[in-house]
């Protein structure tokens, strides 16, 4: 098994499976994380470790695109937010910010989500509500119903915790 392995490995077409395979399987195993109530220690380790090597492995993809990087930095922010380090997690929502900025409302939303959440995180009531204004723009030109639907509810969820600031 191992020569077959060694083999698909050596090929680019091979290596161009494997990227996919990895790229999607960690991100919906962050995702399974970033889904759960609560989360120990280890598993905050292990989502955010998933979540990184997901982005890597999109990195390599051929088929990568600009889309790809937005919500893999915007998958970074909220597992840095949810593992409590506001910091490294208002720089992922820069990122996100930048590679989100031809993309479109949806996704520079989303940037604004990530650094409301860093900022509710700090306790910054100041930056939480300038960046709930920002997202609250982007909500409003979001014309994909859905897209609208998944963005305004992850913004109500975060407003009820500002709220409690």
């Amino acid at each position: 098994m191992k020569e077959n392995v060694s083999e698909v490995l050596k090929s680019k077409e091979g290596l161009q499976i494997v990227h996919q395979n990895f790229s999607a399987s960690c991100f919906n195993k962050t995702w399974d994380f970033i889904s759960k109530e609560s989360l120990s220690e280890e598993e905050k380790e292990d989502m955010i470790a998933t979540s990184y090597a997901s982005l890597w492995h999109w990195k390599q993809r051929t088929d990568y695109k600009d889309e790809n990087l937005s919500i893999a930095y915007w998958q970074l922010g909220r597992v840095h937010c949810l593992a409590g380090k506001a910091q490294t997690a208002s720089e992922f929502g820069e990122k996100c910010l930048k590679a989100s900025e031809k993309l479109g409302p949806f996704y520079i939303g989303y940037a604004y989500e990530v650094m409301l959440n860093s900022a509710i995180i700090t306790g910054d009531k100041n930056e939480a509500v300038k960046y709930l204004k920002l997202a609250e723009e982007q909500l409003a030109l979001v014309e994909d119903k859905d897209n609208h639907s998944y963005l305004k509810e992850d913004l109500s969820k975060l407003m009820n915790k500002l709220n409690s600031l």
